[in-house]
């Protein structure tokens, strides 16, 4: 897992995840310095991260997740243990009448590498996680990010996987808040 942030690989699982679950990543320097810093400061883009060269990563954490939380991670590959041509992290949180209160969308397998999708989140709250909102939501993350091509798949390919996965993610991590 730490290798996996620390190198953030543009088409990895893990960065992906840890940006949509709004994680801390803790560092020591080779002084015995310590420090922390939350995901989207810590990567900065394909193969770059703020890690110092004389830094290693000690743990990650995340915060805890109010009541009637959920969330959800999937990716497609070509094959089941791949890398994923596209990867979605959703996580949101409900009010008490089921509304989404707080969201969080991260994509792997983009040009620039994982990213959040604030377009996404920002359409997800205020609903009720039903299928025409969601779609609407994915629709946005698909339109607000740079999206590449290469031999494992083209851009509109990786678009219409965004759609499609992504509105699978986004139903489960709200039927996982619902409980």
């Amino acid at each position: 897992i730490g290798g996996s942030i620390c190198w953030n690989y543009v088409a990895s699982c893990i960065p992906a995840v840890v940006l949509g679950l709004n994680g801390t990543l803790h560092l020591a320097m080779s002084d015995g310095t310590k420090r922390e810093l939350a995901a989207a400061e810590f990567i900065l883009g394909p193969f770059e991260t703020a890690r110092a060269d004389d830094e290693i990563l000690l743990s990650i954490s995340w915060p805890k997740a109010p009541a009637k939380t959920g969330s959800a991670y999937k990716k497609w590959g070509l094959v089941t243990d791949a890398l994923p041509v596209v990867g979605l992290c959703v996580s949101v949180s409900l009010d008490n009448g089921g509304r989404c209160e707080t969201a969080r969308v991260a994509v792997a397998g983009l040009s620039r590498g994982a990213q959040l999708a604030p377009a996404g989140a920002a359409a997800l709250i205020g609903t009720h996680g039903n299928e025409a909102s969601i779609a609407s939501a994915m629709e946005s993350v698909a339109a607000s990010l740079e999206v590449r091509s290469d031999r494992w798949a083209d851009a509109d390919y990786r678009r219409q996987l965004i759609r499609s996965i992504g509105a699978d993610v986004a139903a489960t991590a709200f039927r996982r808040a619902r409980g």
